[in-house]
Formats: structure tokens, sequence, C-alpha cells
């Protein structure tokens, strides 16, 4: 798999655990996010640790990612040549879609 760039996305995430062992998901994370480079701070509790961290993600359809965007705002980045062309516009699902 070829993957064409990476980002840094920062994200603070403010959640109530309960005393004692608790298990915590997330959802809608990146596909191909290098599990390594996730961390966890308590900001209250300098004891807490992580005892096993896995990641697991849905290999989904194109067509059941875009279910997502349905009538939202996207942008789209096309090769041309040595750079990309960038299209804006608002996704709408046909009504001849399967999805």
């Amino acid at each position: 798999m070829r993957v064409p760039g990476y980002a840094l996305v920062r994200q603070d995430r403010d959640i109530k655990i309960e005393t004692g062992r608790s298990t915590v998901k997330f959802a809608n994370v990146a596909g191909l996010i290098d599990p390594t480079t996730v961390s966890f701070t308590s900001l209250s509790e300098s004891r807490s640790r992580v005892l096993e961290q896995n990641f697991q993600f849905d290999l989904v359809s194109t067509d059941k990612l875009l279910l997502k965007y349905i009538d939202q705002p996207i942008v789209v980045e096309r090769a041309a040549g040595n750079h990309a062309r960038r299209l804006a516009g608002r996704y709408y699902r046909r009504s001849t879609d399967s999805c």
C-alpha cells in the first residue's frame, strides 16, 4: 500500500474514567494511524497508566465511507502532473446509489 503523505493531528479529549480498571474506546480514528504515536496522560492522577492498547479498525468499502459525507462540504485533490488540483463542493448521493 502506498501512502500519499502524512498528517500530524493533536486531539485532546476530556473523559471521565471510573476508579479501578476501565476500558476506553475511541471511534472515528484514521485507519492509517500509527498506534505507537497515541499517548495517554492523566491530568489529575499521576499513577494512572495504560495496561493494554489495541488498534482495531474496520476495513469499510468506499460506499460505506462516503455515507458519512452525504450533503457535507468536501475537498478533493487529484494529481495533475507534478501538482494537485483541488476541487471543492458538496457530496450528494444519487438516487441510484445502493448504499
